[in-house]
């Protein structure tokens, strides 16, 4: 709309109110910066919380936990003759034993010797008993008419019998059935009656267990081919009878080499994130998000005592672990396999006294409502659930800014329109006057 009169006109309505807009969501623009600045920090505080996890946990692989603390003890077991394979576990402790393989375990497996088509009979009446291969009373096994197919699917179908029923083919068409005791050794011996001959029962496997003779301490049984706790923590299991073997358990030094490598690698990991996330770039000067925390500093000085043990002339250094101008640590496995081969106890002390104070540390500051980190976090999160709180009730408020200030500038839009009209009504006036 033209104005006629100077000062006088019509408003873009929608360009004053974004305007204003603009001016007025200052306030709400660095709500949500502060928003964003805490979300960071949350996401750089949890990411120091999982490393630490990790930490504790590598830690714990070590010396325990706190409940079930444990002396470090990485150990392997292995035999001189392949058809033994041996393990070390809880309590197991390095040394060399003599074995020798007397008798293998084995299941017993019985076969009617008659062969039968599957509709022939084998029962001689509607039910057969199996005696033994459960461990507990016989158990009788309705079989229907008798046929071998039927008692292959009876026997089956009840737990109770403790064994197994197969059809084996030896010609077309015809069967034996074979039973097969659902456990190996001498409990898991049975017996089956009430077939048309039961003298055409005839065990091909006996049930039998498994026997190793230990010089000096004797023969010993087992009902399956693997010994547990023979020797304490040890497990063994044989394959092969007739056989004299060494077992030897000795400490894992590629597999403890691995445990410290990855413990100093997850420190490494921790520190690092602290360093990144607390770094000035003077550069683009960009701060990170924990710059001035003095819950990351702290910690990192923390971790960073760590490594130094508590006993006067010790050294990680002697174990491989050296740190660096960054503030981590290098880690040596050609010097630790060399400590750990020529002195392992003070290898093994010097690990876990590390591993003790890493997860000591890791534990009291990610402790769910009292660990700094732990603390840090849930503190930001209520600081960030305020300030986003705040960033909607001011959405609320905008838009009844905007509703005011659209109907004010609407309404003096109009006011103008109606001083326009009058404008040129006057100036119709002034013309009609000169003219006459």
């Amino acid at each position: 709309m033209a104005n006629s009169v100077a000062g006088v006109g019509s408003i873009n309505v929608a360009n004053m109110v974004n305007q204003l807009m603009s001016v007025e969501g200052n306030q709400q623009t660095l709500l949500k910066q502060k928003a964003a600045v805490q979300q960071s920090q949350i996401t750089a505080f949890q990411s120091i919380n999982s490393g630490l996890l990790n930490l504790k946990t590598l830690s714990e692989g070590i010396i325990g936990s706190g409940t079930t603390p444990q002396s470090w003890s990485n150990l392997a077991g292995t035999s001189s003759d392949p058809s033994i394979s041996v393990t070390a576990g809880t309590g197991a402790a390095t040394g060399t034993y003599n074995v020798t393989v007397d008798q293998l375990a084995s299941a017993q497996q019985t076969t009617y010797s008659t062969a039968l088509a599957m509709t022939d009979k084998v029962a001689a009446a509607a039910t057969l008993v199996i005696s033994g291969a459960a461990g507990g009373p016989p158990a009788t096994i309705n079989v229907g008419t008798g046929t071998l197919s039927e008692v292959i699917s009876a026997i089956n179908a009840a737990p109770a019998a403790g064994v197994t029923a197969t059809a084996v083919q030896v010609a077309p068409g015809q069967y034996k059935l074979l039973l097969t005791s659902k456990v190996t050794g001498s409990a898991g011996g049975f017996t089956l009656t009430g077939t048309v001959d039961d003298t055409q029962l005839t065990n091909v496997t006996p049930a039998q267990d498994a026997k190793v003779t230990v010089p000096g301490v004797g023969q010993i049984t087992s009902t399956s081919n693997t010994f547990q706790n023979v020797f304490p923590g040890v497990t063994f299991t044989v394959s092969k009878a007739a056989t004299t073997a060494t077992l030897t358990v000795a400490n894992d030094a590629q597999g403890m080499t691995s445990q410290v490598q990855k413990l100093v690698d997850a420190l490494n990991g921790v520190l690092t994130t602290i360093s990144s996330k607390s770094s000035y770039d003077p550069t683009n000067k960009i701060a990170g998000p924990l710059t001035g925390s003095s819950v990351a500093t702290n910690l990192s000085d923390q971790l960073s005592d760590a490594v130094f043990p508590t006993t006067p002339g010790d050294s990680l250094s002697q174990i491989g672990i050296q740190s660096t101008r960054n503030g981590t640590y290098t880690f040596d496995a050609a010097a630790f396999t060399a400590k750990l081969n020529s002195d392992p106890a003070t290898a093994q002390r010097l690990v876990e006294g590390l591993a003790t104070r890493l997860q000591s540390i890791a534990a009291s500051t990610t402790r769910i409502g009292s660990g700094s980190v732990s603390v840090a976090i849930d503190g930001g999160r209520s600081v960030l659930k305020t300030l986003n709180d705040q960033v909607a009730d001011w959405d609320l408020r905008l838009a009844d800014m905007k509703d005011s200030y659209t109907r004010q500038f609407a309404a003096l839009n109009t006011t103008l329109a109606k001083m326009q009209d009058q404008q040129s009504w006057l100036a119709n006036q002034f013309s009609t006057m000169s003219a006459g």
